[in-house]
């Protein structure tokens, strides 16, 4: 006994399906890996720049992220030296 001819194209197509999908998420799981390295890398340049600017202005220091104006906590704009 064999299956009709439109039987096995349909489990194979269903198949066939099923592993493109499987490999497609190996190829996001790839990416994601790719990604997340990046954002180490990222992270430890945000660190690096972080500590400098600590170094400068200090650690109390607040600086506004849209026009770069560095202030003391207390809301206090730096004195220029």
């Amino acid at each position: 006994m064999k299956l009709e001819t439109t039987e096995l194209e349909q489990i194979q197509s269903a198949r066939d399906k099923f592993n493109q999908a499987k490999i497609m998420l190996g190829d996001i799981e790839l990416n994601k890996q790719v990604v997340l390295s990046e954002i180490d890398v990222i992270k430890a340049e945000f660190k690096v720049i972080e500590d400098a600017l600590i170094e400068k202005y200090g650690a109390d220091s607040t600086i506004n992220m849209t026009n770069g104006e560095v202030t003391k906590k207390d809301n206090q704009p730096l004195q220029k030296v």
